[in-house]
């Protein structure tokens, strides 16, 4: 039987989100090729060098599908929550959710869902005019993007933020959205504009 390389698998297997569980499972589960060794103590190649192995996804597949659809339960139960807290006049219970829902998406690395959940949010808590919801909106949105590599618009929601925080006198609102904005402008190399939030 020829052996597998994981830089097939990757080529191969389409990059879905349902199917990320997979590729990170056959990563780490992946074994050096002892005909690539050098050496005792090392090995030749990269990582899509390195073989798959097998039966990774028999043994490891139904505690896969159990964690995503956990994953998706927790999901639809947080959108009912928001959509109850809309349908009850409670916009800001509903962006609570949102953020809830954010912060879920990107304990999993989701950072484009995490992003669109964090968006709804600061759009429901902007409109409500709820200020200090919507800074801390704004700070969830701008990490996800920032995460993304999405630097502009990631530094644009955090200075939206640091304003809505000044706003209602949320000071450490504001600073977390002041460290924020400097933390992209220092990925992008400006330098003194990054200091400059930064005190």
């Amino acid at each position: 039987m020829k052996p597998l390389r994981l830089e097939e698998v990757w080529r191969i297997l389409p990059p879905l989100d349902e199917l990320r569980p997979v590729h990170d499972l056959l990563a780490t589960t992946s074994t050096p090729d002892p005909a690539r060794a050098w050496a005792g103590s090392g090995e030749l190649g990269t990582v899509g060098d390195r073989l798959v192995a097998r039966d990774a996804l028999d043994r490891s597949g139904p505690g896969l599908a159990e964690r995503m659809g956990a994953h998706l339960a927790a999901v639809y139960r947080r959108v009912g929550e928001a959509l109850g807290c809309l349908g009850a006049g409670d916009a800001t219970g509903a962006a609570r959710a949102f953020l809830a829902l954010s912060a879920l998406e990107e304990e999993e690395g989701r950072t484009e869902r995490a992003a669109a959940w964090a968006r709804a949010a600061a759009l429901l808590a902007r409109d409500r005019a709820d200020g200090r919801l919507a800074a801390l909106a704004l700070r969830r949105w701008g990490r996800a993007l920032r995460a993304q590599g999405a630097f502009g618009e990631a530094r644009d929601r955090y200075l939206e933020s640091l304003a809505a925080a000044e706003a209602v006198s949320d000071a450490r609102g504001a600073a977390e959205a002041a460290v924020g904005a400097g933390n992209v402008l220092e990925d992008q190399g400006a330098w003194d504009r990054a200091a400059e939030l930064y005190r």
